[in-house]
C-alpha cells in the first residue's frame, strides 16, 4: 500500500515533527534523507519507522533491506507525501522517526566532553557536533537556550554525527558543569579573557569539560566562574570574534594534539 494523501493520520504525525512542541510531546525526531536514515539504522537508536518515496524503493533498496531486518516498518508514501515530510528543498526520497535520547548527563567516561550554554544558531549547534565525533569527543551536553539538537537543520548539518556520539539537552548549564567537575574533569572555558591556547606550555587533560559560551554573549559569569581554566584565540587580524563553531573546532582539535593520555 502506498500512502496518497498528506492527511493521513500516520503522515500528519510525521509532519508535525517539524516543530519542536511535537518533537518533545511525541519523544520522537526526524533524520531525513539517504545518510542520516542509514547512520540512523547502523546506530544504537531506536528507529521507529522508515518512510520513503515509491520512486526511490529501487535506489534505497538497502536501506529498506536494513530496517527490515531489524524489524522497523517501511512505510511507502507518494512523491508529494515524501515532499511534505521533507525539511529540504529537493527531498532525498526517505526519513526516519528516530527516538529522543533521555535527557540525563551521559556517563564520564574520562576523556573530552562538549558544553554549549545558550548557542543559540542550528548550523553552528550540528558543525559542532559533527567536530566532537571527528575527534573522538564522548559527548555533547547542550544547556540553556541552545538551538534544538534535534530540529531538521541542525541534525542535517551534524552529517550523521549525531548518531555517533551522545547528544542531549539538559536545563541547568552550572549543576551539569558541577556533575563533571565532581567527576574530576577539567573545566576549560573559551573566553576572550583567557590565556593564548596556543602557548607552547600548555597541555590539556584528557578529561576535559570544554565550554562553549553564545555566539553574542560568550559563557555566563556563573559559567565562567566555574572554569578551571580560560583560553582564547589568538586573533592579529580586525575581527573581534570567531564564528561560535569554528573557534569551537579550533579548541577541540587542540586538545586532541595537546591533550596528556
Amino acid at each position: 500500500m502506498v500512502i496518497q494523501s498528506v492527511s493521513n493520520p500516520r503522515i500528519k504525525r510525521v509532519r508535525a515533527l517539524k516543530q519542536k512542541k511535537n518533537r518533545v510531546a511525541e519523544g520522537v525526531f526526524l533524520a531525513d534523507g539517504d545518510l542520516l536514515v542509514e547512520e540512523a539504522l547502523k546506530s544504537e537508536h531506536d528507529v521507529q519507522e522508515v518512510l520513503i518515496s515509491e520512486e526511490k524503493l529501487s535506489a534505497f533498496s538497502h536501506l529498506v533491506a536494513l530496517a527490515e531486518n531489524q524489524s522497523v516498518p517501511v512505510t511507502v508514501v507518494a512523491s508529494h507525501v515524501m515532499e511534505a515530510l521533507s525539511d529540504t528543498v529537493s527531498p532525498q526520497g526517505i526519513v526516519a522517526v528516530v527516538a529522543l535520547p533521555k535527557a540525563e548527563p551521559p556517563a564520564p567516561k574520562g576523556g573530552l566532553i562538549c558544553l554549549l550554554e545558550s548557542v543559540a544558531d542550528p548550523g553552528n549547534v550540528g558543525t559542532i557536533i559533527r567536530t566532537a565525533d571527528a575527534v573522538g569527543a564522548d559527548a555533547v551536553v547542550l544547556c540553556g537556550d541552545c538551538a534544538d539538537a534535534y530540529a531538521p537543520k541542525t541534525v542535517r548539518a551534524s552529517m550523521g554525527s549525531i548518531f555517533h556520539l551522545p547528544v542531549v539537552h539538559l536545563k541547568d548549564a552550572a549543576e551539569t558543569a558541577a556533575f563533571y567537575k565532581a567527576a574530576g574533569y577539567t573545566m576549560v572555558g573559551t573566553h576572550l579573557h583567557g590565556v593564548d591556547a596556543f602557548d607552547d606550555d600548555l597541555h590539556w587533560a584528557s578529561k576535559t569539560l570544554l565550554v562553549t559560551g553564545s555566539e553574542a554573549r560568550g559563557m555566563s559569569d556563573t559559567l565562567s566562574d566555574m572554569c578551571d581554566v580560560l583560553l582564547r584565540l589568538p586573533m592579529p587580524g580586525k575581527s573581534e570574534s570567531l564564528n561560535a563553531a569554528v573557534a569551537t573546532g579550533i579548541f577541540l582539535y587542540t586538545h586532541l594534539r595537546l591533550r596528556k593520555d
